[in-house]
């Protein structure tokens, strides 16, 4: 069967991805799985698609888990070839905040008051609005 006439006949199923000549089925949990494979199996019945039976076993869910965990490591390395760490912030670090609103340009100066997490801190304004929190006149901490 031609690969662009298989590819057509397997449009529209859920769980199912033609890869070349390759079928990959997949599914959030085992039931999802099971359920795309059932549409699969029946799609190939109605279109009299032939199989062959040495590829339909199931790759080990380990092995695929570890591949796409590569992958996702390879994109990371590129995507994140140009970046570099900052140092971390500290009490009374002067910073820039983009504007929260929208229609807003002009970025706020704050001061660090706190770190909350590894990316967020905690940042005064002229306003005595908190950067992660919402903006309130009588915030005292």
């Amino acid at each position: 069967m031609c690969l662009e006439h298989l590819n057509q006949e397997l449009l529209g199923l859920l769980g199912v991805k033609c890869i070349a000549d390759d079928v990959l089925i997949y599914g959030r949990d085992d039931a999802d799985h099971d359920s795309s494979l059932e549409g699969f199996m029946k799609r190939c019945q109605q279109k009299d698609i032939k199989l062959n039976r040495a590829k339909l076993d199931q790759t080990d869910n380990e092995q695929c888990q570890a591949k796409l965990e590569q992958r996702k490591q390879r994109q990371a390395q590129y995507y994140n070839r140009g970046a570099i760490d900052l140092d971390q912030l500290k009490r009374g670090d002067t910073v820039r905040m983009k504007p929260f609103q929208l229609g807003k340009r002009e970025w706020q100066k704050g001061i660090v008051r706190k770190r909350l997490d590894e990316r967020s801190y905690e940042v005064e304004t002229p306003h005595n609005c908190c950067a992660w929190q919402p903006c309130s006149p009588t915030f005292d901490k």
